[in-house]
């Protein structure tokens, strides 16, 4: 039995290393992922009268980032418009996002800051857009 005793330590330590070799060196809240991955959706407001929004989600040095291309008809027709930008606070049921739209995105909206305001469930995200000009509703389904 004394024997024994030792073999069962060191397999014991050996276990253990090898579970801490296993696991991430900065280990991240569970409720930090969720929004990672790809959502989809559109932007509601009186200017818009139709789009289609894909948002894509990751990580980038130790911060999450977000890259959005809408396809949208505005009064002034058709337009494809980029933003991207940080996610600033997330919790388990929120999301705040600030960003920026592209230079390409045209005179109205090219260059302006834009804020996002969601609320998570399940996995839908709803809330509100905002930059200098205008104010509009969001919702967006993971995929």
């Amino acid at each position: 039995m004394t024997r024994a005793l030792p073999l069962f330590l060191l397999l014991l330590i050996a276990s253990a290393a090898a579970a801490l070799a296993q696991s991430p060196s900065t280990p991240r809240a569970p409720d930090e992922e969720w929004p990672l991955g790809v959502w989809e959706g559109a932007h509601r407001d009186l200017s818009i009268d139709s789009d289609a929004i894909r948002c894509e989600f990751s990580r980038e040095d130790g911060r999450i980032r977000w890259r959005m291309t809408r396809k949208t008809t505005m009064r002034e027709g058709p337009v494809t418009l980029s933003a991207a930008g940080f996610v600033t606070q997330i919790s388990a049921s929120s999301i705040e996002m600030d960003g920026r739209y592209s230079t390409e995105s045209g005179r109205d909206l090219g260059g302006l800051s834009v804020r996002y305001v969601l609320t998570r469930t399940g996995n839908t995200l709803a809330g509100s857009a905002t930059t200098s000009r205008s104010y509009g509703s969001v919702t967006l389904t993971k995929r």
